[in-house]
């Protein structure tokens, strides 16, 4: 497990508590990993400030600004996340992933369903306690665990790359449209 990176893709409203509070749980991780925090594009914050979150914790982390977060979802051995489209990518990547929905942070999740598709099917894993993350990030930085080949398996069960996603989804648009006209 050593050398591990773990990335956070942070909502545009990161709230310092729920970092702060991810981070300390990271820093349970053995061995600790190595952080790469992304914020959201909207997100004003300085990296600094995010940066000496994680430092407080007394995680090692690389200052990742001068690369896209295309490049840093593809170099992750694990993605952490609220409510990011990030997640997908993770999946379609075949890197684990957990989505922290943590109830104490509601205000990051306001009219979104929760857990997520990708939580519900089994292709990432969800969480809604931070206290959690030490515990899953362990499970999910081990190849062998019997947690993570479940969600490799339901990462190709539910969200397959065998080129044919766009003639999945007109065939969705197709139904929908089909129904609609059946109702009008």
């Amino acid at each position: 497990l050593e050398d591990k990176l773990v990335v956070w893709m942070a909502p545009v409203d990161m709230t310092r508590e729920l970092l702060r509070a991810s981070v300390k749980e990271l820093a349970q991780s053995k061995p600790t990993p190595t952080v790469i925090f992304r914020r959201h594009p909207r997100d004003n914050t300085s990296y600094e400030e995010y940066h000496g979150i994680l430092k407080e914790a007394g995680l090692h982390y690389i200052d990742t600004q001068a690369f896209s977060t295309d490049e840093i979802g593809a170099v992750a051995d694990l993605v952490l996340l609220t409510t990011s489209t990030e997640g997908l990518n993770a999946i379609y990547r075949r890197k684990p992933s957990i989505h922290i929905n943590d109830t104490r942070y509601k205000e990051l999740y306001p009219g979104i369903f929760l857990p997520l598709p990708q939580v519900r099917s089994g292709a990432s894993v969800g969480t809604e306690n931070v206290a959690e993350l030490s515990g899953l990030v362990n499970e999910l930085l081990d190849p062998s665990s019997p947690r993570n080949a479940e969600l490799r398996r339901n990462m190709e069960l539910h969200y397959p790359r065998d080129g044919k996603n766009a003639e999945r989804v007109v065939e969705v648009i197709k139904e929908v449209l089909a129904e609609k006209s059946k109702s009008v």
